[in-house]
């Protein structure tokens, strides 16, 4: 029998790809689960995929990487679509699809597989990914191929092959949950009514946060923050810190339509409150420190660098030659900004830079530019 290696979640779709790959495909399941911090167990989902059928699962601590090599870059950039999405799915196929074809030649294997649905972003992401790195290998979508249509017809699959699903899974709703922000599959066939009861993971509704704010001072060095309220602190805690602290005010909630890349619009809800806060603040101290084409045409360059990841288009040269603009546009991208969260909302309310271009009252401009 010939090895796949398949994307793992812990979820009922991959979870049901396990199962199927063996029985329909008759292929040793090779599962590989990456840790982007999304906050489930996933020793108690390798036991799944075990259940499943899979042979071998693979566990991979991949946040720090994901932080330094992708996220942070995409700060750097302000990356985000034009519906303001900050990538926060999107940024995560990528490394993972390194990771497959990485266990796949370490395998000997030939054949990787995931479990997005074949109408959905993330088939796109995940063929343009793999193939920019391994043209060699072929992809399997069992989504896209397998008879079962429905949600209902999977959780049946499931129990009639005796595969573990988590009770949540049985709702209809689900999501995608990493670090640095959730996607949630709201399932809206309309863009009118307001959706409730949604399974929001990092904020509270805004009308239920504090009745007082709170008040953040991040500090950067070259475009990227180093420091929250005076203390230095590495990057994964300032997000996660920034996540609690942003949830509790319901920061970075984002209802929004937008084109899929199927070519449908399609209704979708996200969730960011570190990210948001993170992109504010490094917006608002670029603006203090960057001449005017610069800010002018890093926003442009910025806008095609998030299509690029939304597209899957990660390992593209050109995405490679637009970090070196984007490194370069940094350099002086250091200083301290203060932000107020209260109620959904994240102020900037000050910020200071030794490379300010802010023109002082009786201070004439050219006094004020850094030597």
């Amino acid at each position: 029998m010939a090895k796949v290696i398949l994307a793992y979640s812990g979820g009922l779709h991959t979870s049901v790809c396990v199962h199927w790959l063996k029985r329909e495909k008759s292929l040793h399941v090779i599962a590989v689960a990456a840790d982007l911090g999304q906050k489930n167990s996933l020793r108690e989902e390798a036991d799944r995929a075990i259940a499943a059928g899979a042979e071998a699962v693979h566990i991979i601590d991949m946040r720090e990487q994901f932080v330094t090599g992708f996220v942070f870059k995409a700060l750097k950039a302000n990356a985000r679509t034009q519906s303001g999405y900050l990538l926060t799915t999107a940024l995560a196929r990528p490394i993972i699809c390194r990771e497959l074809v990485k266990r796949a030649r370490e395998e000997n294997c030939r054949i990787i597989a995931h479990g997005a649905r074949g109408t959905r972003n993330d088939v796109v992401r995940f063929r343009n990914c793999i193939s920019s790195l391994a043209p060699e290998m072929q992809i399997i979508t069992p989504l896209a191929e397998w008879r079962m249509k429905t949600r209902a017809e999977e959780i049946d699959y499931a129990r009639r092959n005796g595969i573990p699903i988590k009770k949540d899974q049985e709702h209809a709703l689900g999501y995608d949950r990493n670090l640095w922000g959730v996607t949630i599959r709201c399932g809206a066939t309309d863009t009118c009514d307001e959706l409730t009861n949604l399974p929001y993971q990092l904020t509270c509704d805004p009308e239920d946060a504090p009745d007082t704010p709170d008040l953040v001072e991040i500090g950067f060095e070259h475009g990227l923050p180093v420091s929250l309220n005076g203390d230095k602190m590495e990057p994964l805690k300032l997000i996660e810190t920034l996540n609690a602290i942003g949830g509790r005010h319901g920061v970075g909630r984002l209802d929004t339509v937008e084109d899929s890349l199927a070519g449908v619009r399609t209704r979708n809800v996200y969730e960011a409150p570190g990210a948001t806060i993170l992109y504010t603040a490094h917006q608002s101290l670029e603006l203090l420190v960057l001449g005017r084409l610069l800010v002018r045409y890093k926003e442009m360059l910025g806008r095609k660098y998030a299509d690029l990841i939304f597209r899957g288009e990660w390992f593209d040269e050109f995405r490679e030659c637009l970090d070196s603009f984007f490194d370069k546009s940094q350099e002086r991208v250091t200083g301290i900004v203060k932000a107020k969260l209260f109620k959904g909302c994240c102020t900037v309310i000050g910020r200071a830079s030794e490379f300010s271009l802010f023109e002082q009252p009786g201070v004439h401009a050219a006094e004020t530019v850094p030597k």
